[in-house]
């Protein structure tokens, strides 16, 4: 929003142990807490995310900020599907630019290992779990074809990463992705 003069910086956390996901702050911003706390000097702020899957993310970060005593007047996403979009809309008004009946959310960076699963890092460093890590329970990919999509996403996470390397690239910015050690 052109007005905004606070952003929450936030991200969905996966336990590397159990893959239990939590809502925490991005890596290297200000906690969770003091984000919110932030909001406390508005009496109601418009949120506006990518996209709603379900809809549980959005409606807890919303309960968050109902909690700090700011109201959510408005909800603006990029893309919803039908059950994330009645809802928030039975709760928010809410706006969004395009509906899809979406089976799976995935964004390529996540199929690419670039991107994941974040996992909380006590340097302010970046680390993720990659998709290609349980696929079938993250990315709705059936038992007989994760074989194959894994070595697919391993393969194509190579070439990225060499492309962009010999292309002078600092590839360290991007994370250290780790091997997810739960329930698969």
């Amino acid at each position: 929003m052109p007005n905004a003069s606070e952003f929450l910086e936030i991200t969905r956390e996966t336990n590397p142990a159990t893959g239990e996901v939590r809502i925490a702050e991005r890596p290297g911003n200000k906690s969770l807490s003091e984000q919110m706390k932030a909001l406390r000097g508005y009496k109601k702020i418009s949120l506006v995310d990518v996209g709603a899957f379900e809809g549980d993310t959005v409606l807890e970060i919303c309960e968050r900020i109902k909690k700090v005593g700011v109201e959510v007047s408005r909800v603006y996403l990029g893309f919803s599907s039908e059950v994330g979009s009645k809802r928030i809309s039975n709760l928010y008004e809410t706006t969004i630019l395009n509906m899809f009946n979406l089976y799976e959310w995935i964004e390529l960076r996540d199929l690419f290992g670039i991107d994941g699963r974040n996992i909380k890092c006590k340097d302010g460093g970046k680390m993720f779990i990659p998709y290609w890590e349980n696929l079938i329970k993250w990315a709705s990919i059936s038992e007989e074809k994760e074989k194959e999509v894994r070595n697919l996403c391993i393969s194509y996470n190579k070439k990225l990463l060499c492309l962009l390397e010999d292309d002078g690239q600092d590839i360290s910015k991007i994370g250290k992705a780790i091997i997810y050690g739960g329930k698969r």
